[in-house]
């Protein structure tokens, strides 16, 4: 309740006001195909810190819709062609991740979906390009296929051929396991190896509960689970295995309403 209290009375400042205000107008603007001028750096970087915080306060149970209303806003200010504005945004909200634009579109799409704006989430999905880039960390490139898995699932353009994929990113991690993981956990001492450990097991459980979401969508009636619980009980063990330190726990938070919504 204080975190509510605090970010509604940041809300207040003028100058939040101001760009709140200015990306509701850039969005009508770019609705009616018309070119708006761009950011300078401290706009980015301003849009991106309120973004950021208004995110971590809109997935929450009973939490104001208006604040990922805004967060959705002020991301679609930040430019993707734009190479400032995707290192402000890497800067201030990104993963490590070799390809910074997975965590942008994942927030993004996440917000509409969270805004019972489904046309919207896959519209903006279409714009994301394939970034073929190889994530040296094996954990990293584990979460980098939930996400574009994830995305396949959002999408569910041209009929099955994006759940195809879904099914098929998550087979090839399946498959790169074996490959990658063991490499992988022995460049740590031990202490850290067990806490990586953890942390695989945990993304491992996110992709099947991303698994069971194609099977569900493709079989429709003749799935004899019942899916809401299925993906319920994956993202619960997934987060009993990842620290709570850890900020891969928001992600998962985040993938679980996606899941939910997009089954429902």
């Amino acid at each position: 309740m204080k975190g509510n209290l605090y970010i509604e009375q940041i809300l207040k400042d003028a100058d939040l006001e101001a760009l709140i205000q200015q990306s509701s107008q850039r969005l009508r603007l770019r609705a009616m195909c018309i070119e708006n001028s761009a950011l300078n750096t401290t706009e980015v970087e301003l849009s991106c810190r309120l973004a950021f915080l208004l995110i971590g306060a809109s997935f929450g149970e009973n939490t104001n819709s208006a604040w990922a209303d805004y967060a959705y806003k002020l991301l679609k200010n930040i430019s993707v062609n734009n190479e400032n504005d995707i290192n402000v945004f890497n800067q201030i909200m990104g993963y490590d991740l070799e390809d910074p634009l997975l965590v942008y579109y994942f927030y993004l799409s996440s917000l509409a979906l969270r805004l019972d704006k489904t046309i919207s989430a896959r519209l903006d999905l279409k714009e994301y390009e394939y970034q073929d880039k190889q994530e040296t960390s094996w954990s990293n490139r584990v979460l980098a296929g939930i996400f574009r898995a994830l995305f396949f699932l959002i999408r569910k353009s041209n009929g099955f051929s994006d759940i195809r994929k879904a099914i098929e990113e998550i087979s090839t991690l399946q498959k790169e396991q074996i490959e990658f993981e063991e490499q992988y956990l022995s460049s740590f001492d031990t202490q850290v190896q067990t806490k990586e450990a953890m942390i695989l097991v945990g993304l491992y459980h996110t992709s099947k509960a991303i698994t069971e979401m194609p099977d569900y969508l493709i079989k429709g009636y003749s799935y004899k689970k019942r899916i809401n619980v299925v993906i319920r009980q994956h993202i619960d063990i997934a987060l009993d295995f990842i620290p709570k330190d850890e900020r891969l726990r928001d992600f998962i938070y985040i993938i679980n309403k996606d899941l939910i919504i997009t089954c429902s």
